[in-house]
């Protein structure tokens, strides 16, 4: 494997980490998780602002420019297509090339849309996925220190309601 492949790969990897992460830590913090609190402070954090900074710089170069060539229509896009890709990011799914003369300005916008789109549908499906993690509050990959899932006490004429030595040793 290439190491610029290894590179997007060790990205994706700890992107889905740390969006794991905040989930659950919001499931501990608050016992449960407001996606659209948690996708506003996303969007609103450090690169979206430049990603929409530069989004508008391509968009205004297009349309307000003209700057260089625009096929009216290539591999079934249209440059509107094209633009609400950039802005809705599924420009992952775009022909590169043919389209717009200078789109090898946003060839690297295909990682941020798949970013963007996991960052959506992951919190979704990681509460249908996993509903008793929803409800036991983040004992999915909490990290090292979780005791796990939260049973309710034993009673105590339970052969395991010793330590777990003595429940070892019986």
């Amino acid at each position: 494997m290439a190491l610029g492949g290894l590179g997007v790969d060790l990205f994706f990897v700890l992107s889905g980490f740390l969006i794991t992460t905040l989930l659950v830590q919001e499931a501990k913090k608050t016992e449960r998780v407001s996606l659209p609190r948690f996708w506003a402070r996303r969007a609103l954090r450090r690169l979206m602002p430049a990603y929409w900074l530069y989004a508008g710089f391509i968009t205004f170069s297009i349309y307000v420019m003209h700057w260089g060539w625009m096929k009216p229509e290539y591999g079934g896009w249209t440059p509107a297509g094209f633009v609400a890709s950039i802005w809705l990011y599924f420009i992952n799914y775009l022909p590169m090339g043919g389209l717009w003369e200078h789109q090898e300005l946003v060839v690297h916008f295909w990682t941020l849309a798949i970013e963007e789109q996991f960052y959506f549908l992951w919190p979704i499906l990681f509460f249908f996925v996993f509903p008793a993690t929803a409800d036991r509050v983040g004992g999915l990959g909490a990290g090292a220190g979780d005791p796990g899932p939260r049973y309710p006490a034993r009673p105590e004429s339970s052969p395991h309601s010793g330590s777990t030595r003595e429940a070892w040793e019986s």
